[in-house]
């Protein structure tokens, strides 16, 4: 189901149909109409429970007449969602009388709601456009388009019934409320989703068009009574509609909002070309659109699933709005397909994906036969014109031929990357994208809409990457290989070592580095698919192509006498010269890489949210980021650093409430008390009791712990398995809404899929720099400053600070230096401030300290020979491995982790 945060364009036309249905039942109840509409079984809504904060006096007066007028809901409309509803069916006849009942009322004079009148516009609207595309594809569905237009004549004349009680705003608005996306309007573009388009009163800013009809009913409550909230149930009204024309609008519906979101991703990734949006960013985007789109299609599913049920619901409901009438009466819609006649790619097509559909189709039929070879003898969509040679010269079908060998293709790879998971089964494989999840259950047989959809999304992204199709491969392997150049590691018999300065990782964080090395190295680096497709084309000979089962057999004697019944005898020799043979797998070996962009983004956002965990797991191990930030505070702050560090700005400014207790300490007895704070001492404790084992106690009972972003911590589960995309959907809305500075109207703000979508796009490139932030590196570096600076304080002021004796990597002796540095450092200043009052008048210059003061120079020192006090390019990446001929044997064992 999708989420409350989220609601189809069907699910708002229908809700705005109720809420019109709603208003003027309830209004005309309190004129005294009497209705014979018979109530349903009370439904408690799924949504969950609103804390109470009921308005009291007169703000709640003023909150309900708001809800009245149009200008937002009420406080008690928000409670109205933990009641359960009680629906009444109104038929046409007494709708139409209701609304004469209510334009004669003089006592009281009724006036609709601005916004109420929008709402039953924009159903209006929505409902023309499905009967006029009915007409426009010449749909075989008389049925549905008398449906179609006895409902919008029904609301049309309640509203032309109800034309004194409309605002006047409204009347004089009336012409700029015509869509501009009407789907009468002529479109020389092409774009189904702008023929299709939402209507412009949606966009409307300062009336709140997110009613339901429970509001009404709960603002209907509250004008009567003021103890509204005590009702056990909202009275909800809808219109009689036959099933059959609600289901047809339904699935326009849905396909109108699949065009909506293909053309946003298409956006998405011309944008990625341009460079406007990063790879991670659409790739994520797309993977959580797809999850949106199969997600809608269940709900649609859950409606009629004896009709529409997997594992080919794509044929169900996609036919049903073509077809409507024959599952009505029975008749065979296969039948009807069989004719030459749908070979002609139509508008209607395009609609509803069935020209990627067929591809999927005959390779779902080809794989049913379960031939374990590479390649599979999938024919080419061509086989189906024999009977019409002519068409294949038409620009759409020649598209489309190019289309069924670069998607068979990409299934053919599949199919032989699914036997080298079964073959590496020990290894646990990253997360796979949605399309290749896709693509997977059609291999196993299903054929949903969200399978289709997403091959679409495929062929349309590789088409706007055109030559640059292969660019996000090589991004992911780059990504690898500075990841794994930072991290460097390596194989030793069955152990895995560590490189660097030999930092190690704590136990418990042992399974997430043997799974991160597995990926850089395994899935991504020195990835074995190629090297396995090279070698099973070596022994491939296209003339000599699998022995046909039996089965496989009987089936291709059933489509030739199929065919033969539309093909004339000429037609015999037209297949002879159209030289038909199954489609040749594609020379380039990473071939299922390179034309799945969305596989690498999403892989490279996984390779950057296991890189951050790791490196926030070996920083709050080791606290030298935490010890330099310290350090590097109190330098800027005394002015004894010249110039800036960015990679430490950045973690200061994400983690300052981690590292500082609150905002930056501003000058020396501030940093040594907030320095001494975090440790968990007082600086009179640490003056008398300063020790090593002091510190090492303090620290393991009061460890101030960094933690990965939360956008990163979302994702990680799902990663890891534990939460479907279901739930990373749910917590990205809840963490996008904390952020934003809204009003209180946009809280209760229901989204639309691309909504949602389009907040998403925006926000990511906000968090995914703070994602990339390498605490590897700057836990080796800070440890590098602070070991060289323990030695200068040896060597140039005969200060001492000891090593501890331990097998861990981790040094406290750091700790105890910067606490005796800034200790020494508050002393000066509360000498200086101690000269001030005794009435020297000026702030005397006296050193800062004299091991603060070494500090600064060292410090200084270090960062400007390794370039760091300016803003840092990319990494220097390392060299790419070539894949390797026998894999390398996967570590038992790990000694990167700490005694």
């Amino acid at each position: 189901m999708l989420p409350e945060i989220l609601a189809g364009s069907y699910k708002r036309y229908k809700e705005d149909t109720n809420v019109f249905a709603t208003w003027l039942s309830t209004t005309a109840k309190a004129c005294g109409y009497k209705s014979e509409a018979s109530p349903q079984t009370p439904v408690q809504k799924d949504s969950p429970k609103i804390p109470s904060s009921r308005l009291k006096g007169k703000a709640r007066k003023e909150a309900q007449r708001a809800a009245v007028n149009g200008d937002g809901p009420s406080q008690d409309v928000k409670l109205a969602d933990n009641l359960p509803v009680t629906k009444y069916t109104v038929k046409t006849k007494d709708f139409l009388d209701q609304a004469k009942l209510v334009a004669k009322s003089v006592r009281p004079r009724i006036q609709m709601p601005l916004n109420i009148l929008r709402v039953v516009q924009r159903a209006i609207h929505a409902r023309k456009r499905c009967a006029d595309w009915f007409r426009k594809t010449g749909a075989k569905d008389e049925a549905s388009i008398e449906g179609h237009d006895h409902f919008i004549n029904v609301l049309e004349n309640a509203l032309a019934i109800l034309q004194s009680c409309c605002p006047k705003s409204a009347q004089a608005g009336k012409q700029e409320q015509k869509p501009k996306d009407s789907a009468l309007q002529p479109d020389s573009s092409h774009n189904l989703s702008n023929r299709f388009g939402m209507l412009n009163v949606e966009d409307t800013n300062d009336i709140v068009l997110d009613l339901t009809a429970s509001d009404i009913s709960a603002t209907s409550a509250a004008k009567k009574s003021s103890k509204a909230t005590a009702q056990d149930s909202w009275d909800v009204y809808e219109l009689e509609i036959q099933y059959g024309t609600d289901l047809a609008f339904l699935i326009f519906c849905f396909f109108e909002d699949l065009h909506r979101i293909q053309d946003f991703i298409r956006e998405t990734w011309r944008k990625q070309k341009a460079g406007t949006v990063d790879l991670e960013t659409a790739a994520v985007t797309t993977n959580i659109a797809l999850d949106i789109v199969r997600r809608a299609e269940e709900d649609i599913i859950a409606t009629a699933p004896a009709v529409l049920a997997k594992p080919h619901s794509y044929q169900k409901i996609a036919m049903v709005i073509f077809h409507a009438d024959a599952l009505a009466k029975g008749d065979d819609v296969d039948e009807r397909l069989s004719s030459s006649d749908t070979l002609k790619i139509t508008e209607f097509d395009e609609f509803i994906y069935l020209s990627t559909a067929r591809i999927l189709m005959k390779y779902e039929q080809i794989a049913s036969f379960k031939i374990e070879q590479y390649p599979l003898p999938v024919p080419p969509v061509r086989m189906s014109y024999i009977s019409r040679p002519e068409l294949l010269i038409l620009p759409e079908v020649k598209r489309w031929e190019e289309e069924d060998v670069r998607l068979t293709q990409m299934l053919m790879d599949m199919s032989s990357h699914d036997i080298l998971q079964k073959v590496f089964k020990d290894r646990k494989e990253p997360v796979q994208d949605e399309l290749s999840t896709g693509l997977h259950k059609l291999r196993n047989g299903e054929v949903s809409v969200w399978i289709v959809f997403a091959a679409r999304v495929c062929l349309d992204v590789q088409a706007i990457l055109g030559k640059k199709v292969g660019k996000p491969y090589e991004t992911l392997k780059t990504a690898a290989n500075a990841a794994s150049a930072v991290l460097d590691m390596r194989v030793e018999g069955n152990e895995l070592v560590p490189g660097g300065s030999g930092e190690r990782w704590l136990e418990k964080d042992a399974g997430h580095m043997m799974n991160l090395h597995a990926m850089l190295t395994f899935w991504i680096i020195n990835n074995p698919f190629p090297y396995l497709k090279e070698k099973i084309l070596e022994n491939h000979d296209p003339d000599q192509w699998v022995k046909v089962p039996e089965e496989m057999k009987g089936m291709m004697k059933e489509v030739e006498e199929m065919n033969n019944r539309n093909v004339l005898p000429h037609h015999m020799e037209t297949a002879k010269k159209l030289n038909i043979r199954p489609i040749e797998p594609n020379p380039e070996l990473a071939y299922i890489f390179t034309r799945n962009p969305v596989y690498c983004g999403a892989l490279a956002f996984n390779v950057a949210a296991d890189m951050e965990e790791a490196g926030v797991a070996l920083a709050n191990h080791h606290l030298t980021i935490f010890t330099m930030s310290h350090l590097y505070n109190a330098l800027q702050q005394t002015g004894l650093l010249k110039g800036r560090w960015p990679e430490m700005d950045s973690i200061i400014k994400l983690h300052v409430k981690t590292l500082f207790a609150g905002d930056l300490p501003t000058n020396p007895k501030e940093c040594h008390c907030r320095f001494s704070l975090q440790l968990g001492l007082s600086a009179r404790k640490y003056e008398q009791q300063a020790s090593y084992r002091l510190i090492r106690a303090s620290t393991k009972k009061k460890r101030p712990m960094l933690s990965v972003t939360p956008t990163s911590a979302i994702f990680r589960r799902f990663f890891d398995r534990k939460d479907p995309l279901r739930d990373v959907i749910f917590r990205l809305e809840s963490l996008m809404q904390e952020s934003k500075k809204s009003n209180k109207k946009d809280t209760r703000r229901t989204l639309t899929p691309l909504e949602f979508l389009t907040q998403l796009r925006h926000w990511l490139p906000e968090t995914i720099p703070d994602i990339h932030i390498d605490y590897v590196s700057m836990t080796r570096t800070c440890g590098m400053l602070l070991k060289t600076l323990r030695s200068e304080c040896l060597s140039q002021l005969d200060i001492e600070y000891k090593e501890t004796n331990h097998e861990d990597t981790n040094e406290p002796v750091y700790l105890v230096m910067l606490l005796q540095i800034l200790a020494e450092t508050s002393e000066v200043q509360y000498f200086k401030d101690e000269v001030m009052r005794a009435g020297a008048g000026e702030d005397p210059e006296l050193p800062e300290g004299p091991q603060l003061e070494l500090a600064g120079e060292v410090i200084q020192k270090l960062l400007d020979e390794r370039g760091l006090l300016k803003k840092v390019e990319a990494l220097v990446m390392g060299p790419e491995h070539p894949p390797p001929a026998v894999a390398d044997p996967l570590p038992t064992s790990l000694s990167i982790v700490a005694a």
